[in-house]
């Protein structure tokens, strides 16, 4: 199952601020906006790739234009992000994508979350739950 929208794509190297490391990390400490964030890394195997499931979801944010890429592979998501089309990071879990969206722009982390539940066709979406439910029908095991 592959779905794309855009030429840009999931990088599979490490990225931080736009810098590619060597290195590979479980995660990352750097600085958005004067506040130090932690960011998890997830990283997939090439090997991988070619079986994995990708989207995508944008969001634009005063006059930026934000894409986020990401990869699945069993219960490993990883992703980039794109801030104008410049690759900014990559190779970081989405929760870490919420986090530098939200130190950067104060985009919140619930609206952001609905974008990727509402772009991801392999996730789980929550059962709606009623409080009282009446069946109409006798017991008879």
């Amino acid at each position: 199952m592959k779905k794309s929208t855009s030429a840009k794509g999931f990088v599979n190297s490490l990225v931080v601020n736009g810098q590619t490391l060597e290195q590979k990390a479980k995660q990352i400490v750097t600085t958005i906006n004067g506040q130090e964030v932690s960011l998890n890394c997830t990283y997939i195997a090439d090997i991988e790739l070619d079986e994995a499931y990708t989207s995508n979801f944008s969001v634009t944010h005063q006059d930026k234009v934000i894409e986020v890429h990401y990869t699945k592979v069993g219960n490993r998501v990883s992703a980039s992000i794109y801030i104008n089309d410049k690759l900014a990071f990559s190779s970081i879990s989405v929760q870490a994508v919420f986090t530098v969206l939200n130190a950067a722009y104060g985009i919140s982390k619930s609206s952001l979350n609905n974008l990727y539940v509402k772009s991801n066709g392999t996730r789980k979406q929550e059962s709606k739950s009623v409080s009282k439910v009446t069946v109409e029908s006798n017991f008879e095991f």
